[in-house]
């Protein structure tokens, strides 16, 4: 599996994956603008684009979040496609990195612990802030 930027000619399969995943929360206005901001990242695995994940610079925060995490297909889902994003994110030596996963999501919470990540606090009643500093 590789991690690197998402270009425009991964636009249109992404722009599908997302249409086929049939999630609200994340769209491909949301893919189109972090495409063109530099700041989308896909998963291949075997030529095929498997995930997709934002880092977007916060800067009235001063960090980096880990924004928009999705899993296309179910059948790859378990195979540690979003523990590969956040090491791979760790490993760009970033200042601060973020991460707002909901608050009934053990599995993400738990995968920032293990790598380091501190929880901060609660908001909007459903959203936990964990961070990571340099």
């Amino acid at each position: 599996m590789i991690i690197r930027l998402a270009t425009k000619t991964d636009y249109k399969r992404i722009a599908m994956a997302l249409f086929n995943k049939k999630i609200d929360y994340i769209t491909p206005a949301h893919a189109k603008t972090d495409i063109e901001n530099n700041r989308l990242y896909v998963m291949e695995n075997a030529g095929r684009v498997v995930a997709q994940c934002a880092l977007v610079y916060e800067p009235n925060y001063n960090y980096y979040a880990i924004k928009r995490l999705v899993i296309y297909n179910k059948k790859d889902c378990g195979k540690g496609i979003a523990r590969h994003f956040i090491r791979h994110f760790c490993a760009m030596n970033l200042p601060a990195l973020g991460c707002t996963p909901w608050s009934n999501n053990e599995t993400m919470k738990h995968l920032l612990s293990q790598n380091g990540f501190k929880y901060q606090y609660t908001f909007l009643n459903y959203y936990e802030f964990f961070v990571k500093r340099g």
